[in-house]
């Protein structure tokens, strides 16, 4: 509970609305003007294209857009987190879809690969879905039923990780070889990600999607400097990632 409120409170929305009320309290102190100007500041810096960009890339650098023939033959094919809601008729592709279409395309590439689903929850999505959710939507793309499995929901990455290696270790058990399991989940969460199999020892084959930030670089334009919704939203998931990744080291997760 106090890592996800000091999630919340880290913010540069929260930063700058907490010092924004300060500077109301202290509204006659010499120092109220100052506080005020900080909060303006801290909004707009990380309301700026380049500054979201930069926070984001810094996250998404070292697992780049792949073409499929670029990944090895995975045995294991499992999605984390998100990819599918539920509209309350059908399943639906939420934002974070890509990562479902990646496994999808990464198993038609590799037939032979199980599919797992693992947490089909979208933190956005304003009604939910389940593994069987993204299981009804896998199928109907043509996903054999017996390459395909659904595992249950967790309330975070750790809980999700550790499933996943218990499970990878059953599936070695019983096929008598030790598999190469791909992992699919966003390229921001992927570090985190894979610290905490390599903290359980167990390696994978990273296949990052939902991308924010293509590979190649573009030159800087005018409207970098605009501040936006939606570069503070960008700016935010990436702080997030990196305070979710802070405490994940601190007890020793990752």
């Amino acid at each position: 509970m106090l890592a996800e409120l000091a999630k919340v409170a880290l913010t540069p929305f929260a930063a700058a609305l907490a010092l924004a009320l300060l500077a109301l309290v202290l509204l006659r102190h010499h120092r109220s003007a100052g506080i005020l100007a900080s909060a303006l500041v801290i909004l707009v810096v990380f309301s700026l294209p380049i500054t979201a960009k930069a926070l984001l890339f810094s996250l998404e650098k070292h697992y780049p857009p792949l073409a499929l023939n670029e990944y090895a033959a995975p045995d294991v094919i499992a999605v984390m987190g998100g990819g599918v809601s539920h509209n309350g008729h059908r399943a639906a592709l939420a934002r974070s879809g890509d990562r479902l279409l990646l496994a999808f395309l990464l198993q038609q590439q590799h037939p032979s690969a199980e599919l797992w689903v693992s947490h089909g929850i979208d933190a956005h999505a304003q009604q939910t879905g389940s593994p069987n959710t993204a299981a009804d939507l896998l199928l109907a793309w043509g996903v054999p039923s017996n390459r395909l499995k659904t595992l249950s929901d967790n309330e975070n990455t750790v809980s999700e990780v550790k499933l996943l290696v218990q499970r990878f270790a059953s599936h070695n058990d019983s096929t008598g070889t030790t598999g190469t399991l791909a992992v699919v989940t966003s390229a921001t969460h992927m570090s985190r990600v894979e610290a905490q199999f390599k903290r359980a020892g167990v390696p994978i084959m990273p296949a990052a999607a939902n991308h924010w930030i293509a590979r190649t670089k573009k030159p800087l334009q005018l409207m970098d400097f605009v501040p936006s919704a939606i570069s503070l939203g960008g700016s935010t998931r990436a702080i997030n990632e990196y305070l979710a990744h802070g405490v994940c080291r601190l007890k020793n997760d990752c």
